[in-house]
């Protein structure tokens, strides 16, 4: 205890104290005055030394400022072969887009028509079997609501004027020309049907001489507008546009409604000679959803008349010589010969009500007619879609050729 006691009195206080640090010698260097402070001593935002102005100049220009930074030049853009879409309101005045559908009363299917509207700028749409008609100026529909016509609310876009509404029909004035929508049912008589047209044609005979277009689903197949087959409503239909002198607007045969084992041309573009040539890029919207059995159907229609001169088409009905079987004309001249030789009436009227073998149109009942001896049977997949040289889609005016047996002639009114 003593040693250790005398130990610790004998080492002093300043034994454990922290050696101090050495000092750091700083040098002052001189610049020279012309050299700029440049790298980590310069700063954050330091900028060169300004020059000092001469003797009779006025003071340096100040620096630029730090904010906002200065905006990059891009180089001009290459030079494009096509030139670029015009604006809105020369498109109008180019072509106006049309839209014609069938949405089978579904509220869905009305959405997706307006948004597809919007996104197309399509500037007018005949719906037909509409869910809802709104009261709003660019909505007109006929008296029973079953087709509407729809224009787009687009700053430019005319609006819907002379409104004249029917049963089955709507027509509205749109610009310079005049568009019917149409909807006939598939349930209605064909004296019903006969009803509808005699007003629709007063409709669009009404409207001339602007030009016309008539837009809608008819309900009727014919080989005229691309189905496979003509029916008695086809024939009627045929019959109603060329007396009221329109031209079909179809192109191609791309069925217009699709179901589930049925495919049909119903849906049916018309336009009147002045028009047709103006109307181009006339499509079925196949692959696009509609939300209904109904595919979409586009077109474009120039508002400039075209610089070509359109000849008028003549009045009343007219024959479709491109659809003529010359081998059924051959025949049907034979059967014509047989027949003026029998105990026949020699009345027009009253031959014609003989039945569908002597001229007389088909009887729409629903029994099948009676094959006589030696008339060629018509096979039953031609009757429900495909149209064969004999079938009923063969002969215009709905001839049946009946061919005698064979080893079998007959030579003024007697056998050989």
């Amino acid at each position: 205890m003593t040693a250790v006691a005398s130990a610790s009195a004998a080492v002093s206080p300043d034994t454990y104290r922290r050696p101090a640090a050495p000092r750091r010698t700083v040098m002052h260097v001189r610049r020279p005055a012309s050299q700029p402070i440049t790298g980590p001593e310069a700063g954050p935002a330091c900028h060169p030394p300004r020059p000092k102005p001469r003797v009779g100049e006025g003071p340096p220009p100040p620096p630029p400022p730090l904010w906002p930074p200065p905006q990059l030049q891009l180089p001009p853009p290459p030079l494009s072969l096509s030139p670029p879409p015009p604006p809105r309101h020369q498109r109008l005045q180019r072509g106006a887009p049309f839209l014609q559908a069938n949405i089978n009363h579904c509220a869905c299917a009305q959405d997706l028509l307006l948004q597809s509207m919007a996104q197309w700028s399509i500037n007018i749409a005949v719906v037909a079997e509409p869910y809802s008609v709104w009261p709003r100026k660019d909505w007109v529909a006929d008296l029973n609501g079953s087709v509407a016509i729809i224009s787009s609310a687009a700053a430019g876009t005319p609006t819907l004027e002379g409104v004249r509404r029917g049963q089955g029909c709507v027509a509205a004035r749109f610009g310079e020309f005049v568009v019917v929508g149409v909807y006939f049912s598939p349930n209605r008589s064909l004296a019903e049907l006969h009803n509808s047209l005699a007003e629709l044609r007063a409709v669009v005979v009404g409207s001339y001489p602007l030009p016309v277009l008539v837009l809608g689903d008819f309900n009727a197949k014919n080989l005229a507008w691309g189905s496979r087959r003509t029916d008695v409503r086809g024939r009627m239909v045929e019959d109603w546009a060329l007396e009221t002198g329109l031209v079909v607007l179809n192109r191609g045969s791309v069925p217009t409604c699709v179901r589930m084992r049925v495919e049909s041309v119903v849906d049916i573009s018309f336009a009147s000679p002045a028009l047709s040539p103006r109307a181009t890029d006339w499509r079925v919207m196949e692959g696009v959803e509609t939300y209904s059995d109904h595919r979409y159907i586009r077109f474009d229609v120039s508002t400039q008349p075209s610089s070509t001169p359109v000849q008028q088409a003549p009045s009343g009905p007219r024959w479709a010589l491109k659809q003529l079987d010359r081998e059924l004309l051959l025949e049907a001249s034979i059967v014509q010969a047989w027949v003026s030789s029998t105990d026949r009436p020699a009345d027009v009227n009253d031959e014609a009500g003989l039945g569908p073998g002597l001229g007389g149109s088909r009887a729409p009942t629903g029994e099948a007619p009676k094959r006589m001896l030696g008339e060629r049977p018509i096979p039953a997949s031609l009757e429900d879609g495909e149209a064969g040289p004999h079938s009923e889609a063969g002969a215009p005016c709905g001839l049946s050729v009946r061919i005698p047996a064979c080893g079998a002639a007959r030579r003024g009114g007697q056998a050989l």
